[in-house]
């Protein structure tokens, strides 16, 4: 199944890349959604699967943390689906 799985994967990026008018393309669609995944969303969950193990009783300063974490998270997957929407537009227009 691993063998299988590596040649979809393979496979699909290549009938990707045939079909792609450019790496201009490739690069604002990974870079609007990339940013906003390592900037904002992974520190986000890393930081709540933190917390959920260490501390499953949260005290009243770390709760305030946790509240942010989470308006951050639903922010930056709202924000990194609309920049690619927004990306994905935009090029397709030029």
């Amino acid at each position: 199944i691993h063998y299988l799985a590596t040649f979809g994967i393979a496979f699909s990026c290549y009938v990707i890349a045939k079909h792609v008018p450019g790496v201009a393309f490739v690069w604002s669609l990974c870079g609007s959604f990339m940013a906003f995944l390592i900037a904002f969303f992974l520190p986000a969950a890393c930081y709540l699967k933190i917390q959920r193990r260490k501390y499953p009783n949260a005290q009243n300063e770390s709760e305030s943390w946790i509240w942010f974490s989470w308006v951050l998270l639903v922010a930056s997957t709202i924000g990194a689906v609309a920049c690619t929407v927004h990306t994905t537009i935009r090029l397709l227009h030029i």
